[in-house]
């Protein structure tokens, strides 16, 4: 009795399981029967299937493989994976129920986190979340990716934000306002933007057509709410063939004035008081994309030496040093970013000219500096800019003194006036007061019209003010050189394609600087290359330096950026 009843259960239960089976392929025949007609009748159908997820699938035309247990579609396919905030498209999709996989072939399109990602191929793993495609094109803020493989994946187990590794793949700058300048000194010296520049066509005007690429060993974006931020980590720059620099970390954003780079190009320069040095030397990559610049000098400040020179470029530091045996001259100069504040760093100079705002380079015999550089507020016409320092500052090795000091620059932002197309009329105001540890206060104001000629080839800034001095300082280098009733002016002026000069240039007036001199500041630069690529002799009379460096545009149409892998991180 009891072995009839098992041989009955069985038989009953392979009766119902058939059932099922046939009632589910004559389902996905109904499907595909309906979506046939839909596209007989240019429409789509929504078929909802339940796996590891919850997936929505639109299609011309769906076939079920019940062999393999696979839904293939084709046409127009359109997915939609609910639970994972991802839609899916191309001419044909097939779903593997068995292992949870999607395979996307042929103008593939995905769009997750309203990230849009073109592809030839795709597979989404169901159960792990992630998804991989072959031959990615993605565009993230300002740069448009090209890839050989990108994968996605769960930034943590459950989490809806997602970490993306792409692999060897060249990027270029979509973002044609950008104009992102690097430049092996700095960018102080570049006084109207339009002396480096994007060429208006990849088609140079002559037959000299030089070509650089940029190479990054890797690619972080952070996408944040605010904005992405994107850093080239050890990146090389070869013109043509050549080896000419390295960058080790560069963060690329809107607001971004210049990025540095360390250069294998020799060491040719002139400081004051330590002469000429001219030397060739080794760039040495450290951990963390730092760099440390060792150079062999030849020396000459009446008479030849022999010295050294090392620099050592980080994320946060930036230190330059320089001996030479004749005189047994030692200089050096450097910064140090703080982590706790973007707008606050600490500067430090042995025997060499410091910054120190609209009053200009002054040389110290040490010094060593906090300094807050920040904008204050801003309307739709001005802006108004406070820095605050407080430093030690010795005069002799004898002798020594705090000073805290602040200045303001109060400036429009927009033309206060147009005089035709060329000519803008502005205003400028500045201040500084400066309190020092022996008791001695020195202040300075001054304010005037400011003049802009925009007229290529030709461009100036020019200002005129009228100021006032109050108090003492017990430093020579602070005293206030430019006078009560001075012109400043900055200005460049293209020669030819590939030449172009510039001029900054400072007036006293009223000659009541201490050497009673008419001449405050004098500058002359030259640049020689093409729009994209600029090298610059520069000499300064008055402080009796000399420089050689070059600057270029990241992302010209001439150049190349690639990479071997980069990193986008959803926060």
């Amino acid at each position: 009795m009891i072995k009839k009843f098992f041989i009955i259960l069985i038989l009953f239960l392979f009766t119902a399981f058939f059932c099922v089976e046939i009632s589910y392929a004559e389902e996905i025949k109904q499907t595909k029967k309906t979506a046939g007609a839909a596209a007989t009748k240019n429409e789509s159908v929504a078929t909802p299937i339940k796996g590891s997820a919850v997936i929505n699938l639109n299609s011309d035309q769906m076939e079920y493989f019940e062999d393999k247990d696979q839904i293939v579609a084709t046409g127009n396919v359109k997915i939609r994976v609910e639970d994972q905030n991802t839609v899916l498209q191309a001419d044909k999709v097939t779903y593997d129920r068995e292992a949870d996989l999607i395979i996307a072939e042929s103008n593939v399109k995905l769009i997750k986190n309203k990230q849009v990602i073109h592809g030839d191929y795709t597979r989404i793993d169901l159960i792990r979340s992630s998804i991989l495609i072959d031959h990615p094109n993605i565009d993230i803020s300002q740069l448009k990716i090209e890839a050989k493989t990108a994968k996605i994946y769960p930034k943590k187990e459950g989490s809806s934000k997602n970490n993306t590794d792409v692999s060897q793949g060249a990027a270029t700058i979509n973002d044609q306002s950008l104009s992102f300048i690097l430049s092996s000194s700095g960018s102080k010296f570049i006084n109207n933007k339009d002396v480096i520049k994007n060429p208006a066509s990849k088609e140079s005007a002559t037959r000299f057509k030089p070509t650089y690429n940029m190479h990054t060993k890797k690619i972080l974006v952070t996408r944040n709410k605010d904005g992405d931020i994107i850093t080239l980590l050890n990146s090389t720059v070869k013109v043509n063939r050549y080896k000419i620099a390295y960058i080790p970390s560069l963060t690329i954003t809107k607001d971004s004035e210049t990025g540095e780079m360390e250069t294998n190009l020799p060491e040719i320069a002139q400081r004051p008081d330590f002469g000429w040095y001219y030397g060739y030397g080794r760039v040495f990559n450290l951990p963390n994309g730092a760099t440390l610049k060792a150079v062999p000098l030849l020396t000459n400040n009446s008479g030849l030496g022999i010295g050294g020179l090392a620099r050592l470029k980080t994320d946060t530091n930036k230190t330059l040093m320089l001996y030479s045996s004749k005189g047994n001259k030692f200089v050096a100069e450097g910064e140090q970013k703080l982590p706790f504040s973007e707008t606050t760093k600490i500067q430090y100079g042995i025997d060499s000219y410091i910054d120190n705002g609209f009053m200009w380079k002054q040389k110290h015999k040490k010094i060593i500096e906090v300094v807050d550089n920040r904008k204050l507020f801003t309307t739709d016409t001005f802006d108004f800019d406070l820095r605050s320092s407080a430093a030690y500052i010795e005069a002799d090795p004898h002798w020594g003194t705090g000073r805290y000091q602040i200045q303001g620059d109060f400036h429009n932002t927009v033309p206060l006036l147009k005089l035709g197309k060329h000519i803008d009329i502005g205003e400028s105001s500045q201040f500084n007061v400066a309190v020092y540890g022996n008791g001695k206060t020195y202040g300075v104001l001054r304010a005037g019209p400011t003049v802009t000629l925009n007229l290529s080839p030709l461009n100036v800034w020019l200002a005129y003010y009228q100021g006032g001095i109050y108090g003492e300082t017990p430093f020579a280098a602070d005293r206030y050189y430019y006078g009560k009733s001075n012109v400043t002016f900055n200005s460049s002026y293209k020669l030819h394609r590939f030449v172009s000069v510039g001029y900054t240039g400072s007036l006293n007036l009223s000659k009541d600087n201490w050497d009673n001199k008419l001449v405050a500041e004098n500058q002359i630069y030259c640049w020689f290359g093409p729009d994209d690529l600029k090298f610059r002799i520069s000499y300064d009379t008055k402080r009796e330096e000399s420089r050689f460096d070059f600057n270029m545009v990241l992302g010209a149409d001439r150049s190349k950026l690639d990479f071997d892998k980069m990193k986008i991180i959803e926060n």
